[in-house]
C-alpha cells in the first residue's frame, strides 16, 4: 500500500463463485479508482456487480490511510467487453487491466474467439 497516491488507481483481480473466493472459478476485477472517487467492477459475465457490505469493509480497512473516505464511495460498471464461453475469464480480466493502464475505453460487446486468440497472445 505504500507508494499509492489519493489519486491513484488500484487494480484487485478477484476469484469469486462457488459461495467463497477460495474455492471459485471465475475472475473479475475491482478498480479503485482515487481520481473519480469510486470502486469499479470488470465483470465480463456479468453476474457480480455488487460489492458485499464485508468487501467494502476490508477495502476501506486495508486502504484507510490512502482512500479514507472508500466506504462512501460509488460502485459503478463501466463499459466493458463481455464474456461469451466460460473459459476466458481470466483473458478478459487481463484485458480490462491493460486497457485501464493504456486507457483505452471499452464497449459492451461480446468479444469473438479470433479477438480472443488476438489478445491471449
Amino acid at each position: 500500500i505504500n507508494g499509492i497516491k489519493p489519486d491513484g488507481v488500484v487494480l484487485l483481480p478477484r476469484l469469486v463463485g462457488l459461495g467463497s473466493p477460495e474455492r471459485g472459478n471465475h475472475f473479475i476485477l475491482w478498480v479503485i479508482n482515487g481520481t473519480q472517487k469510486n470502486i469499479q467492477i470488470f465483470d465480463s459475465l456479468g453476474i457480480y456487480n455488487t460489492l458485499k457490505t464485508e468487501d467494502r469493509l476490508v477495502l476501506a480497512n486495508a486502504f484507510r490511510n490512502v482512500f479514507p473516505d472508500l466506504s462512501l464511495w460509488d460502485v459503478v460498471l463501466p463499459p466493458q467487453w463481455k464474456q461469451t464461453d466460460s473459459t476466458n475469464c481470466g483473458v478478459f480480466v487481463c484485458t480490462a487491466a491493460e486497457a485501464i493502464v493504456r486507457g483505452i475505453k471499452m464497449e459492451p460487446v461480446a468479444l469473438t474467439e479470433a479477438q480472443l486468440s488476438h489478445l491471449r497472445l
